[in-house]
C-alpha cells in the first residue's frame, strides 16, 4: 500500500502556467480543469494557475467568450504552460442611422445591396440645412 501510493505521488505533479488571450493580455478568472480527475483551479490576476495532474491527463481551459483550449500535461511537466485562449466570434446587433435623401438617391438599390437605407426625417421644429441656408448639397 505504501509503494502504491509513492509511486502515485511519482507519477503526478503540478502543472503550472499562464493563460493570455491572442494580444497577450493575462486572463483572470479562467477555469483550469483536469479532466481525468475532474480537479478544478481558476486562474489568478496574473493569469497564473497550477493544478496537479500525471503525464497524460488532459487539462482544459475555459472562459466565457472565449474558445476552449485542451493540452495534454505531459507536454510540458517540466516547464511552464502558456495557454493563449481565442476570442469567439460575437455577432453585433443592426446598426441603423438616419441618412439624407439626397444621398439616399445617389446610393445603390439598398434591397440588392447590404446597406439598409431609410430618409432622414428632421426632429420636429427644426429644419434640414438645405432650408436654413438655401442652397443644396452637391450633386
Amino acid at each position: 500500500m505504501l509503494l502504491f501510493s509513492v509511486s502515485c505521488r511519482v507519477l503526478s505533479q503540478t502543472v503550472r502556467g499562464k493563460v493570455t488571450d491572442e494580444d497577450g493580455i493575462e486572463l483572470p478568472a479562467v477555469t483550469v480543469i483536469n479532466i481525468a480527475s475532474d480537479k478544478k483551479t481558476y486562474t489568478d490576476a496574473d493569469g497564473t494557475f497550477s493544478v496537479d495532474a500525471s503525464a497524460k491527463d488532459e487539462i482544459r481551459f475555459i472562459r466565457p467568450g472565449f474558445e476552449r483550449a485542451s493540452v495534454r500535461a505531459g507536454e510540458n511537466l517540466n516547464g511552464e504552460l502558456n495557454i493563449k485562449l481565442m476570442r469567439t466570434a460575437r455577432e453585433i446587433e443592426e446598426v441603423r442611422f438616419p441618412i439624407s435623401p439626397e444621398i439616399l438617391q445617389k446610393m445603390p438599390d439598398p434591397q440588392q445591396g447590404r446597406i439598409k437605407a431609410e430618409p432622414f426625417r428632421m426632429p420636429w421644429g427644426f429644419r434640414s440645412p438645405e432650408e436654413k441656408c438655401g442652397n443644396s448639397l452637391p450633386k
